[in-house]
């Protein structure tokens, strides 16, 4: 399955607010009592051109996104939904670090194996703690959650600007990240926000497992992964 433009530029804007985040942005992984909040949400990309004669143009998308007790984290099509086709989902499972994008329509699924520390731990927000005030934010209430928010970049060699607004009752999951990228006189907005967000809600756990009969297309040594609830 090829990376689309959207999930080229998901990555780009990850990236672009990473660096200019800087080192102390990483997350902990070392308190391994934390538990992993599940919760529900649409998560809805917009990204916005505007050139320099002044018009704009916006294309917008959204996925469902899921998070179960285990840390397991669905985005993609909603299953069962009679007005969006069911065709694709990415799927992380936090005990192994392995990533499954699993193509529904044509009953298929590639593997894609990962090193990092496992199983990952939720985030403890250390990183949060002793931000320096001009990149602090404050805090605000969004989708009905306390978040805390963070500006990103420019850094050496990166004009690139951006701002993110982390939950802490959410595992610091990020439900608002703004990315503003400029290309010679065009500027590009990135926004990603989740709505319609429940927290503790627990998924449809169908959204995590393999079905039944799928075609892995991974050609290697490994095995076909089990179900994980």
């Amino acid at each position: 399955m090829q990376m689309g433009r959207k999930e080229r530029l998901t990555t780009l804007a990850f990236l672009l607010f990473a660096a200019g985040a800087g080192p102390g942005m990483v997350f902990s992984q070392q308190n391994a009592t934390w538990v992993w909040v599940p919760f529900t949400a649409n998560k809805v990309t917009r990204i916005s051109i505007l050139l320099a004669n002044g018009e704009k143009h916006t294309d917008e998308s959204t996925e469902f996104m899921a998070r179960n007790w285990d840390g397991a984290l669905y985005v993609g099509d909603i299953p069962g939904t009679p007005s969006l086709k069911w065709l694709r989902g990415t799927l992380l499972d936090a005990r192994t670090c392995d990533k499954y994008q699993i193509d529904y329509l044509h009953k298929s699924f590639t593997l894609h194996r990962s090193f990092p520390p496992c199983p990952l731990r939720p985030p403890t927000g250390e990183e949060y703690q002793n931000v320096p005030p001009e990149r602090s934010l404050g805090t605000r209430m969004i989708a009905g959650v306390y978040c805390i928010g963070i500006k990103g970049g420019p850094t050496h060699g990166n004009d690139d600007t951006g701002e993110t607004w982390v939950a802490p009752s959410l595992n610091y999951e990020a439900v608002e990240t703004t990315i503003l990228h400029y290309q010679k006189q065009t500027r590009i907005e990135w926004k990603i926000d989740l709505e319609d967000l429940h927290v503790g809600k627990r998924p449809n756990p169908e959204l995590f497992r393999i079905p039944e009969g799928f075609e892995k297309m991974f050609i290697g040594p490994l095995s076909t992964p089990a179900p994980f609830l």
